[in-house]
């Protein structure tokens, strides 16, 4: 499989993460996942995500929070209106993927329940990754995401 991911957004390089799927898929790779924290669309570019969707089989989308509230004090976003754009993403990405997993983080006091639900109310699945507290801030070697 391959994944594209990061300690940022991966759909912020949208020409090499399609040109990179495109020549993968073509040359008999196996899957491709791309890990977003869906704000890509915040720039208009509905059309391309759909466009991407030919390439990519998975898109892994990080929600971390059940609600526009928890959602702006967990990951502090730029701009106003992030939890929203991220939903409008979710949608977009439903109807175009043939596969969408939504995200969250098990952070001390998560409402991972509620972040179930959330999902439940869009018909996709939720994938809990563990927290990684490091103290030297080194990222530990991740188990495998668990879907509920």
């Amino acid at each position: 499989e391959l994944v594209f991911c990061g300690l940022g957004e991966p759909l912020e390089r949208f020409p090499a993460v399609e040109l990179l799927a495109r020549r993968y898929k073509r040359r008999g790779g196996g899957p491709v996942r791309v890990n977003t924290c869906g704000q890509y669309l915040a720039h208009g570019n509905e059309a391309s995500l759909v466009k991407l969707a030919r390439w990519v089989d998975c898109l892994a989308i990080s929600v971390n929070a059940p609600d526009a509230d928890t959602y702006d004090s967990l990951c502090r976003p730029s701009q106003p209106g992030a939890f929203d754009r991220l939903l409008a993403f979710v949608r977009v990405a439903r109807d175009a993927f043939s596969s969408v997993l939504l995200t969250a983080v098990s952070y001390p006091g998560a409402d991972l329940e509620a972040c179930r639900t959330l999902a439940h109310r869009l018909g996709l699945p939720l994938g809990v990754r563990p927290y990684d507290a490091a103290e030297d801030g080194r990222t530990a070697e991740r188990p495998p995401l668990t879907q509920t």
